[in-house]
């Protein structure tokens, strides 16, 4: 009994909050103040959205550079500084379940010299087939891939940019310096040793990758660093699907021994990914307080309303309803302002996410870009969850001594 009687309570204030918040008769300056409630709550809602989302773009935008520059899985020494691998542990890595593809990388710093300017930059040495691990290739934008046998490498665009060199300039190649390994045989030693390349494509990416990459077969960069043949910095792997981790590492450990480490791109690029998350929580509290600060106009709304419809107080307590299905009314309403508000917002939002996602009239300055957007399942509940978590949370906070309140007024 007394649980149906709380449901009829219930049914009882919900009834009148629904009743006073879309009770459009006349126009008081309440009804002015719900309209203007869940304007405010509206377009605070949907900047919460539109920003989280614009972020999500971001970062897939940001991070498919990395799906292009880094490996599924590499393979780096434990202990040692450098692996020491056969002909015939590199074949049976390739044969390993899921493992499409597999490379040696040789990796050291290098100095760039092209006619008088000189920069730092990392030597990538890998094989042929790298562009098939990683999509490296694709962010081309003048020139080819590196051929087999050949001295060339590939270069990012802020490396061309500032030693201010072009692909395919055989009257001046790019001159290549490493410390040369130490020689005490030798009377005059000469601590440094260079060897020139030509410059066979030009790739652009992010920033970083741009201002130190470069790439060229292994070949060239095993005789430059001076390594024996089968020394190699690490091994990266292009996969197949989302292959069991514990197992790949298993069959790896089978190979190589447990004094190699294996880690996923996203292990590669932790502190990217930290980065970004941190951002992203950052944005959320950032618009999340702004949601805060619109939802006063509800606690004004309820307020208001209370004071409006104070006079009717005694015909509630004539029908029977008590000061705590008053108190009900009123948090009801705050609730149907703040919900209202933010599933109008939420909406306004989503198109304006489409529309930029499919028709885009945003782009970013001085270029053809358009500003990356994405729609993601987790941001929407993110959204809807906090402002309506948040309108409840008003609500309970401005109706607290209504309850006292009425039952002073008619006692």
């Amino acid at each position: 009994m007394e649980i149906i009687q709380l449901k009829n309570n219930l049914k009882v204030s919900l009834y009148f909050a629904l009743k006073y918040f879309f009770s459009r008769k006349e126009k008081t300056v309440i009804n002015i103040m719900n309209i203007i409630a869940v304007i405010v709550i509206s377009v605070s809602t949907s900047s919460l959205f539109i920003v989280l989302s614009a972020f999500s773009g971001l970062k897939t935008f940001g991070l498919s550079f990395t799906d292009k520059f880094d490996p599924d899985f590499r393979i780096k020494p434990g202990n040692q500084k450098k692996l020491f691998l056969s002909e015939e542990e590199l074949s049976k890595i390739n044969l390993i379940p899921r493992v499409v593809e597999s490379s040696p990388v040789i990796e050291n710093k290098v100095v760039l010299n092209f006619k008088d300017k000189t920069m730092m930059a990392v030597l990538r040495g890998v094989c042929q087939e790298y562009s098939e691990i990683v999509q490296i290739d694709s962010l081309l934008i003048s020139g080819r891939w590196f051929e087999k046998g050949y001295s060339e490498v590939i270069i990012g665009s802020s490396v061309a940019r500032q030693l201010n060199l072009g692909i395919y300039d055989y009257s001046d190649l790019l001159k290549i310096t490493v410390p040369r390994k130490l020689n005490t045989s030798t009377i005059n030693f000469n601590p440094f040793k260079s060897e020139t390349a030509l410059v066979a494509g030009i790739y652009s990416s992010i920033e970083d990758m741009n201002k130190f990459y470069v790439f060229s077969n292994i070949d060239f960069a095993r005789k430059i660093f001076q390594k024996k043949i089968n020394e190699f910095d690490f091994i990266d792997l292009k996969v197949q699907g989302n292959p069991n981790i514990k197992e790949l590492n298993k069959r790896v450990f089978d190979i190589l021994g447990k004094s190699v480490i294996i880690e996923s791109r996203k292990e590669l690029n932790s502190s990217i990914y930290k980065m970004l998350n941190t951002e992203n929580i950052i944005l959320y509290f950032v618009f999340s307080l702004i949601v805060v600060i619109s939802l006063f106009s509800v606690f004004g709304s309820i307020i208001i309303m209370y004071l409006d419809k104070k006079k009717e107080f005694f015909i509630f307590h004539a029908i029977g309803i008590v000061p705590k299905q008053i108190q009900q009314i009123f948090f009801f309403l705050g609730c149907c302002i703040s919900w209202v508000g933010s599933f109008i917002g939420f909406l306004l939002g989503l198109v304006i996410v489409i529309i930029q996602k499919n028709f885009p009239f945003l782009y970013v300055p001085s270029t053809s870009l358009a500003y990356p957007v994405e729609i993601q399942f987790e941001n929407c509940l993110i959204v809807l969850l906090t402002v309506f978590f948040l309108g409840s949370i008003t609500s309970i906070i401005a109706t607290a001594g209504i309850k006292n309140k009425a039952y002073v007024y008619l006692s």
